[in-house]
């Protein structure tokens, strides 16, 4: 285990609650190095870091960046082998890329994402692809949204997808909005 890491972790969290983001990001790349240099290499360490950089971001408004940490706090959970903060992590990159409209990064994110809730969790991989096919619909694309379905519901038929897209259509009472903004606002909307 990485001492100087650690040390470096903790000092990082002691300048980012007195609001100094610049040498709290300082000293958290500094832990990571530590982190990533050991033998064996600490990925779990490594990806708390990257979660504490996401954070400090997000703060700073910095939500690209905040979502590139939480991808890579993503990817090292995963090698660390723990799967429920790697999809944690993905998720918050996920909605943060719908804040800065890389709505095809989402997309991705959340497919990613629902592969894993899939198996262990359908409540959570139903409202995981709900949200991927508001990412869809935000895009303009609706002759996508079936294959959408197609991959996450592969049980109902395809008469039956289209029935799910009309109701969500309904639900927010919506028809095809003519400027992208409007596509936005939906799915935006869905997520307050």
């Amino acid at each position: 285990m990485s001492v100087e890491g650690q040390r470096l972790l903790k000092q990082a969290a002691t300048f980012a609650k007195m609001g100094d983001f610049p040498w709290a990001l300082n000293l958290l790349e500094r832990s990571f190095d530590h982190f990533i240099g050991a033998t064996p290499r600490e990925y779990a360490s490594a990806a708390e870091v990257k979660t504490q950089m996401a954070l400090i971001h997000v703060k700073k408004g910095n939500n690209v960046t905040a979502s590139e940490c939480y991808t890579k706090s993503g990817d090292f959970y995963e090698k660390a082998k723990q799967k429920r903060l790697a999809m944690a992590s993905l998720c918050k990159a996920a909605y943060l890329c719908i804040e800065e409209r890389a709505l095809w990064d989402a997309l991705f994110l959340f497919e990613r994402v629902s592969e894993y809730y899939v198996k262990v969790d359908a409540f959570k991989c139903s409202e995981l692809s709900f949200d991927a096919c508001l990412c869809i619909i935000a895009m303009g694309q609706m002759s996508e949204i079936a294959e959408v379905f197609e991959i996450y519901c592969g049980r109902i038929t395809y008469e039956e997808k289209l029935g799910v897209i009309k109701k969500l259509l309904e639900t927010h009472e919506t028809r095809k909005p003519l400027v992208k903004q409007e596509w936005f606002s939906m799915v935006f909307n869905h997520l307050s």
